[in-house]
């Protein structure tokens, strides 16, 4: 799911200001990001829950990039990105094994 701008100020608790060009190249670069990490297309990013989660932590991360915990939240992406993946993959196979 791509966040909306409106969604992505209030995940960074910003107003809108100078900052929106940068926080919307954020925004944009996260589905594909999500993508090369688990293999989930935008379209089946949508149907997953987690995805929500792992975009506001990656805009979290991205745009306050000398925040004190950046291990720990980068450690918590990682961990909810090869869920998503792993979770896709086994949607994939049962899919799969219904064509066959």
């Amino acid at each position: 799911m791509s966040l909306t701008m409106t969604q992505a100020r209030q995940i960074l608790r910003v107003d809108e200001g100078p900052n929106d060009d940068l926080i919307q190249a954020l925004v944009t670069a996260i589905p594909s990001y999500i993508e090369q990490a688990t293999g989930l297309t935008e379209a089946e990013q949508d149907q997953e829950p987690m995805v929500y989660t792992a975009s506001s932590l990656l805009l979290q991360l991205w745009y306050f990039s000398e925040h004190s915990d950046d291990q720990k939240l980068s450690r918590c992406i990682n961990s909810l990105l090869f869920a998503i993946s792993l979770k896709g993959r086994g949607t994939a196979q049962v899919a799969a094994a219904g064509n066959g």
